[in-house]
């Protein structure tokens, strides 16, 4: 009985938080839905994180690298070159799993401490050369005008309709990562974080599954 009572109290608690998120545009003022946009956006790297420490078991200290560059490569490709929307977003999807293959080639051979240290140092490299490339990234002041698309008559330049993409999107991110837990894919990355020898042993490529979780994650 109490197992049951706790299952109910999670599922109006989910269902009123739910409920409030999607609302929020109706009773909340425009900064309000500015700033809860900004947090989703930030919820998307704590999903790619997420993923790879707690089911990888891997720190990554690069995923603000492949985050910072697809809104680098929209910024180039929208507002600098008049690129439209979604060829633009998709190239920044090709950008970005590119790199990643790249990197993950090489730091998926390392393991824990020496992992760490090697995305932290990418990250620092990503930061660095975005921060002083002025005449291309225009350094700290960033690529400005980026606008937000109009798909089938919806103007997602509106903060309530940006807002409620973003939250959508999400829902869509932590769906599949769920879905993704469960899979065999998941389930072969947790016998992995455990004991990689022993996975290696009964004939995983645990190499390749710890670069695709990478890919995944980026």
């Amino acid at each position: 009985m109490s197992r049951t009572g706790a299952n109910r109290r999670r599922l109006v608690f989910g269902t009123g938080v739910i409920v409030l998120a999607v609302l929020l545009p109706l009773y909340a003022g425009e900064y309000t839905v500015t700033t809860f946009t900004r947090i989703i956006y930030f919820g998307f790297l704590a999903l790619s994180v997420g993923m790879l420490v707690g089911q990888a078991g891997m720190v990554s200290l690069t995923q603000t690298a492949f985050f910072g560059l697809s809104g680098y490569v929209i910024g180039l490709l929208g507002p600098e070159r008049g690129m439209p929307f979604p060829l633009r977003d998709l190239i920044a999807i090709g950008a970005v799993l590119i790199t990643a293959l790249v990197f993950g080639l090489i730091a998926m051979r390392t393991h824990q401490i020496v992992f760490l240290m090697i995305t932290l140092a990418f990250g620092q490299i990503c930061w660095a050369f975005a921060q002083q490339n002025t005449s291309l990234l225009h350094g700290w002041a960033g690529i400005r005008g980026i606008r937000p698309p109009t798909i089938l008559g919806v103007n997602f330049g509106r903060t309530s309709n940006f807002y409620w993409a973003a939250l959508f999107i999400i829902a869509i991110g932590i769906y599949t990562l769920r879905r993704l837990i469960h899979s065999p894919f998941g389930l072969a990355l947790n016998g992995i974080r455990e004991n990689p020898r022993r996975m290696s042993a009964l004939g995983y490529p645990v190499y390749w599954i710890r670069v695709a979780s990478f890919l995944v994650a980026a």
